[in-house]
């Protein structure tokens, strides 16, 4: 089950990250990452309230799959592994907890990892692909892009912490009260099996008084229709203390008694 409170906040940590860049760009003459930083913004805040309220795990997706593509433009416009904003793959491992699949999890972590590879490939031949012409120098600004990157992500940071604390206290009170459930299964079942014990051997007792006095009958002097019935319920007696012996054993055994 995906978080919605860490979903929204983590749209609006990566909206915040996304404006700090756009004003950036914008001062630094480079419009087009500054529009792009707008329109993933106008993105986000879509899938933070509109998406995330029908379904929180295309949200998720939504927000990893755009952390993964401004990775991408930010290292292709600012000078690939030479630019501080790959400092900005250090987001993925903390956006990926907005997911419960384990397999798309590593989905991302390793498009992450894929990406550090080619920009690492990229100061030789695959250069001219992975790093623009025009490359924008944000290497004057390298402290307060970190001090940005570090806030967010520590604020990611300790959402998950508290997330992950949350939910270990709630799997202690579930598991203690799951105990608790099955303390008292038990001690309802040997009250039960304590009772029909007791039962049994009460029900017991007169059948063996009813089929004592049936003897004496069928040994008295009676008619052939008397003799009949007589056996009927003499048979009968003797079937049900059967039964009730049956019982008897069975709730001494449950008891621990046999």
């Amino acid at each position: 089950m995906h978080n919605s409170n860490n979903l929204k906040l983590f749209s609006w940590l990566f909206s915040g990250y996304a404006a700090f860049h756009a004003i950036l760009f914008r001062s630094l003459g480079a419009v087009d990452l500054s529009i792009a930083g707008i329109i993933l913004i106008v993105i986000l805040i879509i899938n933070s309230t509109v998406i995330r309220a029908k379904n929180e795990a295309v949200s998720a997706h939504i927000i990893n799959v755009l952390l993964v593509f401004y990775v991408l433009i930010l290292g292709y416009k600012t000078g690939g592994i030479y630019s501080i904003s790959m400092f900005t793959l250090l987001l993925i491992p903390i956006f990926i907890t907005l997911l419960s699949n384990r397999m798309h999890k590593r989905i991302y972590l390793a498009a992450g990892i894929l990406l550090f590879l080619l920009f690492c490939l990229g100061r030789t031949r695959l250069q001219p692909y992975l790093m623009s012409d025009t490359v924008v120098n944000i290497s004057l600004f390298r402290i307060s892009n970190l001090a940005a990157l570090f806030l967010f992500a520590g604020i990611g940071i300790r959402a998950v912490s508290k997330e992950a604390e949350r939910n270990r206290l709630l799997l202690e009170q579930a598991t203690t009260e799951n105990l608790r459930i099955q303390d008292e299964a038990v001690t309802a079942m040997k009250i039960k099996d304590q009772f029909l014990a007791n039962m049994s051997h009460e029900i017991r007792t007169p059948m063996n008084a009813v089929l004592g006095m049936m003897h004496v009958l069928l040994d008295s002097k009676l008619n052939e229709e008397q003799e009949k019935y007589s056996k009927i319920v003499y048979n009968s007696a003797r079937a049900l203390l059967t039964i009730v012996n049956d019982i008897l054993d069975l709730s001494k055994i449950k008891a621990g008694k046999l």
